[in-house]
């Protein structure tokens, strides 16, 4: 499992190994790392939601104590580049993340490679979190009227547009107008004009 097999002799299924990589990072935020304690013992590893298996180098994974009862992996690794490889066998740990504990599968990867923590175990220790923002859009943001209305109830204020008109029928009644009078001043030669709106080709 330590060499890289023909692919005529693979029938893995096969998965992508840290889908994207920055180069030339200005931030440490721009990488998500998080620490997690495998078997006990500290380990930081990088959240790669392109990813979609957990890896960790060979030194780690003697480090923690799980090189031993490796076991044969038929997964081939993907990169981004399009390269293909077959890690050196898979592990199961403990990986405590804050004070949630689960059985996860590491895959063994060579040495100086990265860890990664790929999107589903991400998902389940709450690390991620997928967003609609289609359904976000469509909802009503929660506004609490109480706080700025002191003595008003929530159920006296109204739901729809209709209770709306109902309760308030003096502020919808008639064109509705400002305040006092306004005096314009016009030429007396002046001609009318209109200015439309522009008009647009359909194409754009």
């Amino acid at each position: 499992m330590d060499e890289f097999q023909p692919e005529e002799q693979l029938q893995p299924a096969s998965v992508y190994y840290d889908a994207v990589t920055v180069i030339q990072l200005t931030k440490e935020e721009e990488e998500w790392r998080q620490c997690a304690y495998i078997n006990g013992r500290e380990v930081e590893l990088k959240i790669d939601s392109g990813a979609k298996m957990n890896t960790l180098p060979e030194e780690i994974a003697k480090k923690v104590g799980c090189f031993k009862q490796m076991r044969p992996s038929s997964i081939r690794l993907v990169s981004y580049g399009k390269f293909f490889w077959v890690p050196k066998g898979e592990i199961e740990a403990h990986c405590r993340i804050g004070q949630e504990t689960k059985k996860v599968t590491f895959l063994v990867v060579d040495k100086g490679l990265t860890p990664l923590l790929c999107l589903g175990t991400s998902l389940d220790f709450g690390l991620v979190a997928r967003r609609h923002p289609e359904q976000e859009a469509r909802q009503t943001p929660d506004m609490d009227p109480v706080e700025s209305i002191p003595g008003t109830e929530t159920s006296d204020l109204p739901n729809t547009r209709e209770e709306l008109v109902r309760q308030h029928p003096e502020i919808f009644e008639g064109i509705g107008k400002m305040p006092g009078e306004v005096e314009l001043h016009v030429e007396g030669d002046a001609k009318p004009h209109v200015c439309p709106p522009i008009r647009l080709p359909l194409k754009i």
